[in-house]
């Protein structure tokens, strides 16, 4: 980790839409200090425009926490995108059949 220069490496997790877009399910990635996870997925954006539909969906994991977008990464931290999950059953409303 080369601090003193400006910059470390965090490791990337990525699930669902993102491990589909890059390619990988995790991966070393050289943020400078003062690095965000909103910071690092504008730039994953950048390499992978793609992604670009997920920026304002996507929660963040920091070591097993989740933490808002301004978070400040700290060299050795594992940072997860979680992007937003479909499916479930909405059963608000009781539409089953009856058989008389």
């Amino acid at each position: 980790m080369n601090i003193a220069g400006g910059s470390f490496e965090i490791k990337l997790l990525l699930f669902a839409q993102f491990r589909e877009v890059i390619g990988q399910k995790e991966l070393l990635y050289k943020v400078t200090i003062g690095s965000t996870p909103a910071s690092v997925l504008r730039s994953l954006i950048g390499e992978y425009p793609d992604l670009a539909r997920l920026e304002s969906v996507t929660k963040f994991i920091v070591n097993e926490e989740f933490v808002p977008g301004d978070y400040k990464l700290s060299p050795g931290d594992t940072l997860a995108f979680i992007p937003p999950v479909a499916g479930g059953r909405d059963d608000s409303s009781d539409s089953r059949s009856h058989i008389h």
